[in-house]
């Protein structure tokens, strides 16, 4: 009974091993591609709790983001940001698209965040941001893709106004992990705030039709195995 249980399951395994994975670094070789590379890492959903288990004093943040559409035409990747912690909620339009030799990254907050509150929670034909709710000003920062295959990017020495201070931003990107550091500055140039954050991925990117038919083919797993027991069960007790 166990080795006929055993082999429903290595065949199931079997079945999720042969699944091809997306967002392969080493084929991003043009702007282009890294455009939609860079953009699919920042899809998901993150947190950094198991940063805050080796150090408790740095505060438990949880990322979501989407990919969403705006309601006029751009040539950028959209996503949607929403970052969360016990101390503070920060809502933001991410773009990425082709800079001259780096991915562009542009972020802009909402002049309405009680309209886009939630928005990864909605279909995606439902996820349109108007173009109205945005204001004109933006932070920029180029991404550079690295011969290890991951990105890089800073808007050092100028940074962005945060009113009156100023934020000075660093960013590490990989398939499953984001390194971020905000250094914050205030009027006269003191340093206030200098924590990285490192966030892990915590579930894979949004779903797709691919990870449709993994849930599919796990419930089916699942069932089949179900009813052999079952079977094997009441045979035996026969």
């Amino acid at each position: 009974m166990m080795n006929r249980i055993k082999a429903y399951a290595v065949t199931f395994l079997l079945s999720l091993l042969t699944i091809p994975t997306t967002a392969n670094a080493a084929n991003a070789t043009t702007l282009a591609q890294q455009v939609k590379q860079v953009a699919n890492w920042f899809t998901g959903f993150f947190d950094n709790s198991q940063q805050v288990t080796q150090k408790p004093t740095v505060p438990l943040i949880s990322i979501t983001s989407c990919s969403i559409q705006l309601d006029s035409v751009n040539n950028s990747e959209n996503i949607y940001f929403e970052q969360e912690s016990s101390f503070f909620e920060r809502l933001r339009l991410y773009s990425f698209s082709q800079g001259n030799e780096a991915v562009n990254l542009s972020i802009r907050s909402f002049l309405d965040p009680n309209a886009v509150r939630g928005l990864c929670g909605k279909p995606q034909s439902m996820r349109i941001i108007p173009t109205s709710n945005l204001p004109i000003t933006s932070c920029n920062l180029n991404l550079f893709l690295q011969p290890d295959k991951y990105y890089i990017g800073s808007n050092s020495p100028d940074g962005c106004p945060a009113g009156s201070s100023r934020v000075v931003s660093s960013i590490t990107v990989r398939r499953d992990s984001i390194l971020s550091l905000d250094q914050i500055f205030n009027s006269e140039g003191v340093l206030l705030a200098n924590t990285p954050i490192e966030f892990r991925r915590v579930s894979v990117p949004e779903p797709s039709p691919m990870l449709a038919i993994i849930g599919v083919g796990i419930w089916g797993a699942t069932t089949a195995i179900s009813r052999q027991l079952k079977y094997l069960s009441q045979k035996d007790s026969v």
